[in-house]
C-alpha cells in the first residue's frame, strides 16, 4: 500500500506519528511540521487540533502578498548562504594547499579541515531546508493564485476561520488600554513615560526592551465645550505592543488583581476614570459581536465575548458556549 503524501510539501509521510489526516471530505494528509509552519501554531498538539477542525490546504484569498514576501525573504537568505558556501569552499582549497606543503603539521591541518567540513555540512543542511521552504511556499502561492483567479468562489467558512486565526495571531502581542484620559494642553503627552507608571501600578516586571510601541488609536478629535474637562477630551484608546505574548498575558492577569485601577492612581494629572485592559482583536470580530448583540437584544453583553478567533455566546450559566464565525451562524441557534 503506497504511503500517503503531504498535501503541503508533496513528499511522503514516512512514519504514522509524523503525519496528520484531515477529517474534512478532502481527506488530505500532512506532515506535523508542515502544518505548524502553514498555520503558525506553536506545537504538534495545536497543529493536530487545527487539522481536525478544518483542512489547511486552502489559504486565505488575501494571503498572496504575504506568500510573495516570504518567498523573497527566503531567496535573500539563500543568496547569503550560497556566498558562505563559496567562501568555505575557497577556504577548503587553501587548506588542501597548506596540507601538501606542510606535511609535518599534517594532524593540525586535518583537524582544521574537519572543522570546516562540518561547517560546510551544516550550511548545506540549512541550504536544503531553505530550498524545501521555498518549494512549500511556491506550492502555497500556486494554490492562492488558483483560488484568486476563480472570482466566482467566495470565502468559505473554513477560509474565514483561517483568516481570522491569522489576524488574531498577528495581534497576540498587542493590548488595548481604555480609560486613560488624553491631555491636550500646552504639554505633549509622552506615553513612553506612562507605560512604566502603569507597570508599577500593576506590579508587572517589564523592561524598556519589552515595549515595541505604544500609541493612541485613531485621529485626535477636535475639542468642544461639551467634551473638554480641564484640557482633557474624550480619550482615544492606547495600543501597547510588547515583545512577547507572555508579557501580554502578565498584564491581563495583573489587571484581574487590580479590577478597580483608575488612571488617577497612575498619575494625578489624569482624570479619575477606570482603566480597562484587553487583548486587541480583529475589527471583523468586534463588528460581528456588535451585530450579534444588535440582532439578539435579550442577550447580556457579558454573555457575548471574543476568544480563539471567534465570537462566543452563552445563553445561560449552565449552557455550553456557542461559536459564531458569521451572523448567519445564528440561524442554527435558538435564543
Amino acid at each position: 500500500m503506497p504511503k500517503p503524501s503531504c498535501a503541503l510539501c508533496f513528499t511522503n509521510v514516512e512514519k504514522a506519528g509524523d503525519g496528520i489526516a484531515s477529517k474534512a471530505p478532502c481527506k488530505h494528509n500532512f506532515h506535523v511540521g508542515c502544518v505548524i509552519m502553514r498555520l503558525a501554531v506553536d506545537s504538534a498538539v495545536e497543529a493536530t487540533a487545527a487539522v481536525r477542525q478544518c483542512c489547511p490546504i486552502y489559504p486565505p484569498k488575501d494571503d498572496k502578498l504575504s506568500v510573495l514576501r516570504s518567498i523573497n525573504e527566503s531567496l535573500s537568505k539563500l543568496d547569503v548562504t550560497m556566498a558562505k558556501v563559496d567562501t568555505l569552499v575557497a577556504d577548503v582549497g587553501k587548506l588542501n594547499t597548506k596540507m601538501d606543503a606542510l606535511t609535518e603539521n599534517n594532524s593540525k591541518f586535518k583537524a582544521e579541515f574537519l572543522t570546516i567540513k562540518q561547517t560546510v555540512n551544516a550550511v548545506k543542511k540549512d541550504l536544503g531546508t531553505a530550498v524545501e521552504n521555498i518549494k512549500a511556499q511556491g506550492s502555497r502561492l500556486e494554490i492562492v493564485e488558483e483560488r484568486l483567479s476563480n472570482k466566482s468562489v467566495g470565502l468559505s467558512k473554513t477560509d474565514k476561520a483561517i483568516l481570522l486565526r491569522v489576524a488574531c495571531q498577528s495581534m497576540a502581542i498587542q493590548l488595548v488600554i481604555m480609560g486613560v484620559s488624553e491631555f491636550t494642553g500646552d504639554g505633549n503627552e509622552d506615553l513612553n513615560e506612562f507605560v512604566p507608571k502603569l507597570t508599577c501600578a500593576l506590579d508587572v516586571d517589564l523592561s524598556p526592551a519589552d515595549v515595541v510601541r505604544v500609541e493612541r488609536m485613531g485621529r485626535l478629535r477636535k475639542r468642544t465645550s461639551s467634551s473638554m474637562v480641564n484640557d482633557h477630551v474624550t480619550s482615544r484608546a492606547i495600543v501597547l505592543e510588547l515583545a512577547t505574548k507572555v508579557k501580554c498575558d502578565q498584564f491581563i492577569v495583573a489587571k484581574k488583581h487590580h479590577p478597580n485601577l483608575k488612571s488617577s492612581n497612575i498619575d494625578s494629572g489624569y482624570l479619575d476614570s477606570k482603566i480597562y485592559i484587553n487583548r486587541r482583536q480583529p475589527i471583523e470580530l468586534q463588528k460581528l459581536r456588535n451585530q450579534v448583540l444588535k440582532k439578539c437584544p435579550s442577550l447580556n453583553p457579558r454573555a457575548v465575548w471574543i476568544a480563539d478567533a471567534a465570537v462566543y455566546i452563552r445563553k445561560d450559566m449552565d449552557a455550553k458556549p456557542y461559536r459564531v464565525l458569521s451572523i448567519s451562524d445564528l440561524s442554527e441557534l435558538t435564543l
